[in-house]
């Protein structure tokens, strides 16, 4: 994937470091642009430094008579982060007079703009239609957000997360026409059943896996409802995806049948809670000696009630097995009409739970595929690819 990131002059230009070292990470090839003004704050080398190349930023230096154009062609996504009222003015006008502008004006693949100012100068209102122009050209609009800014007012005015940037990006540069104009539904997560006001009943689920296909379902176009369980968020996802955060088994129920009233499909990567407790106790539960009496019966199978009235949606679960993974997936595909089931090896060291990798198969009725060990991240691709098979979008 080819990004090029257009630096400009605002105080917000470190966090630009920090953005090519995440897009990098994930394998974009990344090529900085800049504006006069911002070679004042950080010179060239830095750039060079973390892209691994030559850096555009000056449009008349001799031995590059031609490197905006060069850098423009065959970009797949344009990103000007952080963008100043000077470059946001100008590009709205159409104006390429230094090689950020130059740059925007010379591709046709998606452009970004995500502003960082002074929270006075972003409510100006000559501002506020710079930015609603560059909106009707196109342009994705991402930020500010509020908070306290460098010059020390709060507002309005500071660059959006990082990580956020970094999805929108590879948002503009991923997107499928298999899947836009498509929802996904996608449950991550562990599910909590209480037994007092302080105890619960829950497993170890980080959310990873449902976020990695959260996220990556909302990269290739769709738009995407993670319903997750009570977890700290793992990654950051972009703007297409919509969370609602839900406790039990019974709201996880609740949320995920509202969200596929409208979808194409479920993704069901949560570790639901096999049982809850009989009764919840009010308040906080005392310690005393012996044992406590209390009873356990089971949660609802929320794959199961929703895949009964699926019709010719497709949904796909998890199971997470110590054991006789293929066998038991397959018994699970009959019993939950599932149109594929993800079996995961949890219990062994490295893998599963709060691990960057999984072990596992893609169990569907025509057969089996064994992946082996595969990080989450390459799981989630694999699964949205069988996706877009099993509903004939290709």
């Amino acid at each position: 994937m080819k990004v090029v990131l257009g630096v400009t002059a605002s105080v917000a230009i470190y966090k630009a470091a920090e953005l090519v070292r995440v897009l990098r990470a994930e394998g974009a090839d990344v090529t900085v642009v800049t504006t006069p003004h911002a070679n004042h704050l950080v010179g060239p080398r830095l750039w060079e430094a973390v892209t691994e190349r030559r850096a555009v930023t000056d449009l008349f230096a001799d031995e590059h008579a031609f490197a905006h154009l060069e850098v423009a062609s065959g970009a797949e996504a344009v990103a000007v982060v952080p963008a100043t009222a000077n470059t946001i003015g100008k590009l709205a006008a159409g104006i390429a007079d230094e090689p950020v502008t130059t740059v925007a004006l010379a591709v046709d693949c998606g452009r970004l703009v995500a502003p960082a100012m002074n929270p006075k100068m972003w409510e100006r209102p000559e501002v506020q239609r710079n930015v609603a122009t560059l909106r009707e050209l196109g342009y994705v609009i991402l930020g500010p957000e509020e908070g306290s800014t460098a010059c020390g007012d709060v507002g309005r005015g500071r660059l959006a997360e990082v990580g956020v940037i970094a999805e929108e990006i590879f948002r503009l540069a991923s997107t499928s026409p298999r899947y836009v104009g498509k929802t996904v539904v996608v449950t991550a997560g562990p599910t909590a059943e209480p037994f007092d006001a302080v105890r619960a009943l829950t497993n170890r689920s980080s959310g990873l896996m449902g976020y990695e296909v959260a996220r990556r379902a909302a990269r290739r176009g769709a738009k995407v409802r993670l319903v997750t369980g009570t977890t700290s968020d793992p990654i950051p996802l972009g703007t297409n995806v919509h969370i609602d955060r839900v406790k039990t088994a019974e709201d996880m129920l609740t949320a995920t049948r509202e969200a596929f009233e409208g979808a194409e499909a479920l993704i069901m990567t949560a570790a639901v809670s096999d049982y809850r407790f009989d009764e919840v106790v009010k308040g906080k539960s005392k310690k005393s000696k012996g044992k406590p009496s209390t009873a356990l019966i089971p949660t609802v199978d929320i794959v199961s009630e929703i895949a009964e009235y699926k019709g010719d949606r497709i949904v796909i679960g998890f199971a997470a097995e110590t054991d006789n993974l293929v066998d038991n997936a397959k018994d699970k595909l009959l019993k939950k009409k599932l149109d594929m089931i993800v079996a995961n090896v949890v219990g062994v060291e490295g893998v599963g739970f709060g691990e960057l990798w999984a072990e596992a198969a893609l169990v569907k009725a025509d057969g089996v595929d064994d992946l082996g060990r595969i990080t989450k991240a390459a799981l989630a691709d694999r699964v949205l690819d069988e996706l877009e098979a099993l509903a004939g979008w290709r």
